[in-house]
């Protein structure tokens, strides 16, 4: 018998050989929330029968279902390779232990995951809530002085099923995390210290495609570029940030985790956005750092590289 509560809790994903058709999840992650969940939409009629002020039961019947929801983690430094693949849509991997695999911009059409959730009931018994047809349409990785560092995930799909039957978790070991004390941050070249970072990423997908037919959305499409971001707390050294500003400069971002041999890099041409550093008081005052990603390339605008003992991402 289960705890009962989210102790039980579980996730685990795979690749789809067809979008939206849904497989048995393989790889689990440990993670600190999740809201995926299904929205059932209602039709309902507007007509009118005699002597009645309430709807008749004929007079509605179900709609579109829709499949969103965010999924909140630990980075850490095996396994998310799967991740960043469906974050970004293209990846190359060398190497023969450690791996490096790199990860750009690509066509996200064609690429969707199973998502497994499993939720425990009052009863300890832990429900399969299985989701097919997920894309990534946008994420967070951030670091912040003294907690671990994050991912989350902000999900699509395409339905959601509670008849699959709920897979063993088997948890990659010696998969220990990133923290802040790993990471470092370097702007234009030079090194710039923060107290809190955000490297977010926007996909632009239509949020669902309903057509004639089907209950559930068919394959979602971009529908705009992608609007990739990293925001900061950083240390109000001197000028240089404001003056970047005020020209709309752009620079190279590095944003680097080194744990052992194990390495997550985000190398991101950017613009400098807004905004000037203000007191507030007696504290120390901070210099916030807003950054909007582009380049010549696409890959210039983001390229992540892991390099882990994970031979496929």
């Amino acid at each position: 018998m289960g705890t009962r509560t989210g102790l039980d809790a579980q996730l685990g994903i795979a690749e789809e050989s067809t979008v939206g058709t849904a497989v048995t999840v393989t790889r689990f992650y440990p993670i600190t929330s999740e809201s995926l969940k299904a929205d059932y939409a209602r039709i309902e009629s507007a007509s009118l029968r005699a002597g009645r002020v309430f709807m008749d039961p004929d007079d509605s019947a179900s709609g579109e279902i829709s499949v969103s929801g965010d999924i909140d983690m630990p980075l850490r430094i095996r396994d998310f390779g799967l991740w960043l693949k469906y974050c970004l849509g293209a990846v190359s991997t060398s190497g023969t232990g450690p791996y490096t695999h790199t990860f750009t911009p690509g066509d996200l059409f064609g690429k969707a995951l199973t998502v497994q959730v499993g939720r425990p009931d009052s009863g300890g018994s832990v429900r399969a809530f299985t989701y097919a047809g997920v894309k990534v349409a946008n994420f967070d990785i951030e670091a912040q002085v003294g907690s671990e560092a994050t991912m989350k995930v902000g999900l699509i799909g395409q339905s959601e099923s509670t008849s699959t039957s709920l897979a063993t978790a088997s948890y990659t070991a010696s998969n220990t995390l990133f923290t802040f004390v790993h990471g470092a941050f370097t702007w234009g070249g030079s090194s710039l210290p923060l107290e809190r970072v955000t490297y977010s990423g926007d996909n632009n997908l239509q949020s669902t495609r309903h057509r004639l037919g089907s209950a559930t959305s068919t394959e979602q499409r971009a529908a705009g570029h992608r609007a990739y971001t990293l925001t900061a707390d950083a240390d109000f050294e001197d000028l240089t940030v404001h003056g970047q500003l005020a020209a709309g400069s752009t620079g190279t971002a590095v944003l680097t985790f080194t744990s052992g041999t194990n390495v997550l890099t985000i190398t991101s041409k950017m613009r400098v956005d807004g905004e000037v550093p203000t007191v507030g008081g007696t504290d120390e005052v901070i210099q916030p750092l807003n950054l909007k990603a582009i380049g010549d390339t696409d890959a210039e605008a983001c390229t992540i590289t892991l390099v882990n003992a994970d031979s496929t991402p």
